[in-house]
């Protein structure tokens, strides 16, 4: 391999890697992970069951419960 190919090589994977990063979409809050015992799964279940259409996810229940939206 000549030094104009490797050089060449290079410059492709640099102009992959910087259109790589430059679609990758930021993540604006990091992931927790929750465990929830078969109690506390049924409840929350139970309260996503007794709100309206468009009933929420899980994720988005859990959410709404921790900003004190609790009545609706």
């Amino acid at each position: 391999m000549t030094r104009k190919s490797f050089e060449n090589l290079m410059r492709a994977a640099g102009k992959a890697v910087a259109r790589t990063a430059r679609h990758k979409a930021p993540v604006a809050t990091p992931p927790i992970l929750l465990h929830l015992d078969e109690v506390e799964l049924s409840a929350l279940d139970a309260w996503i069951a007794a709100r309206t259409e468009p009933r929420p996810t899980r994720a988005q229940a859990v959410k709404l419960i921790l900003n004190g939206e609790l009545k609706r």
